[in-house]
């Protein structure tokens, strides 16, 4: 009969242990792999490449699909939906210089007054599409300055500034 001592005992344990982590380790490097395909971003070029049409006829569908016979849209949606495509919002406006936000900077919501004309500007997002930016300044000047020159280094749209804090001759010469 064979008798394996204690350190034999030890190294068949320890054999054994590594071979489930290794094969763990071999599971949980599949996972990730998994993973990373899928969070990656399809780009216009793996459509281009999933549907054997250019870039440019992709770039073409997103920006004048009027241009593209319906049997092309409707090839290119069914890749889209495929690929499980994501619009890039930072590549568009990389793309465009469009940012599509409007700035807003208002005293304080405590007002009924603000609080309502604040309402009202971002019911507009569903009728014209803009994104708002809002900053309330607390009824501090030099924070609502703050807040204006970081939305103008945004590049934004446009910016509403509803304040008291402000002169007006300086809010007229903002660039």
């Amino acid at each position: 009969m064979y008798k394996t001592g204690y350190l034999t005992d030890y190294f068949l344990f320890s054999f054994k242990v590594s071979v489930i982590l290794l094969s763990m380790t071999s599971q949980n490097y599949q996972r990730k792999e998994v993973l990373m395909r899928q969070k990656k971003n399809v780009t216009f070029d793996d459509i281009a490449k999933y549907t054997n049409f250019s870039k440019t006829t992709i770039s073409r569908y997103f920006n004048n699909p009027d241009s593209l016979t319906l049997e092309n849209q409707e090839i290119i949606s069914k890749a889209l939906v495929e690929l499980n495509y994501k619009e890039n919002k930072v590549a568009r406006i990389l793309a465009n210089g469009n940012t599509e936000f409007i700035g807003i900077v208002i005293p304080n919501l405590h007002n009924h007054y603000y609080s309502e004309m604040l309402n009202q500007i971002l019911q507009t997002y569903e009728q014209f599409g803009y994104k708002f930016l809002v900053f309330i300044g607390n009824e501090h000047a030099d924070t609502e300055r703050q807040y204006i020159q970081e939305l103008l280094a945004y590049k934004i749209e446009g910016l509403i500034i509803l304040s008291f804090t402000i002169p007006s001759k300086e809010l007229a010469n903002l660039h």
